[in-house]
């Protein structure tokens, strides 16, 4: 769970010189004003969208840990019927947090008007917390939109003593959304009730989403600040991609970024 995300753009301005050479500077854009909402794939929320911030609505279910470690509850009935928000989290099987950047496209199209060209984005998200237990129960009966979990023969020791591992993983999806209690995405559609994701949970790679992955990047302790980066590691088009302008045939560039090759095309 995090406290806010940020858009990280790394522009760099290529000028052509004598012989072909390239003079060039650098200006970073963050981008910290996002727009998040959520969609959940349990049956009962398919069709319900999920308005999330950072002060979301969170319940501490341990017995012992009363000071971190608490619940993100997405369904309605533990937000007054939806007029509270969601916090801000996502897991690993039904809950998907999406997120936007409205002031984006004119802070980077700005820069570009200027003679810059996109060499990197980075999607940030600081990490707040993990749940120690899902919103859900171990009575067999979980809430509608709640997990059925274990906590007996020790498990929930384990939990409390050994903290897991989180990987992140995020996609740019094709079709636009805004977060809204009525009209927000949800599990089946992106505009909630008048248009529909090809796949359920935005999964078609070519009508919802790009294939182009984000990550999977853990989350990482850096000077005190738990954050996991995602930047483009897959084949594709992706915003990781450098245009240079000036003469020559294109040609392909390898670098790598902890560990995963990231492809950079020059085009001249």
């Amino acid at each position: 769970m995090g406290t806010w995300t940020i858009l990280a753009v790394l522009l760099c301005a290529c000028i052509a010189g004598a012989g072909g050479a390239f003079g060039r500077e650098a200006v970073v854009i963050e981008i910290p004003n996002s727009e998040t909402a959520g969609i959940c794939g349990f049956r009962a929320m398919w069709d319900a969208p999920v308005a999330t911030a950072d002060d979301g609505v969170r319940r501490i279910l341990d017995d012992v840990i009363k000071d971190r470690g608490g619940s993100a509850p997405w369904n309605s009935e533990e937000r007054d019927g939806g007029a509270k928000p969601a916090a801000l989290a996502f897991d690993a099987i039904h809950r998907s947090l999406l997120v936007r950047f409205p002031a984006a496209a004119d802070q980077i199209a700005e820069q570009l008007r200027k003679g810059f060209r996109i060499q990197k984005a980075e999607l940030v998200l600081p990490y707040a917390d993990t749940e120690l237990w899902p919103w859900g129960n171990t009575n067999w009966a979980p809430p509608e939109g709640g997990y059925l979990y274990r906590a007996n023969w020790g498990v929930d020791k384990d939990c409390r003593a050994v903290p897991p591992t989180w990987h992140a993983a995020a996609w740019a999806l094709r079709k636009p959304w805004k977060s809204d209690a009525a009209t927000g995405p949800t599990w089946n559609a992106w505009i909630n009730g008048a248009g529909y994701w090809a796949r359920f949970g935005a999964q078609d790679e070519q009508a919802d989403r790009f294939p182009s992955r984000f990550g999977p990047a853990p989350v990482a302790v850096v000077a005190g600040l738990r954050e996991a980066v995602l930047v483009p590691a897959r084949r594709g088009i992706h915003p990781a991609t450098l245009c240079r302008h000036g003469e020559g045939r294109a040609r392909r560039l390898a670098v790598r970024r902890q560990g995963r090759r990231i492809n950079l095309h020059r085009v001249g």
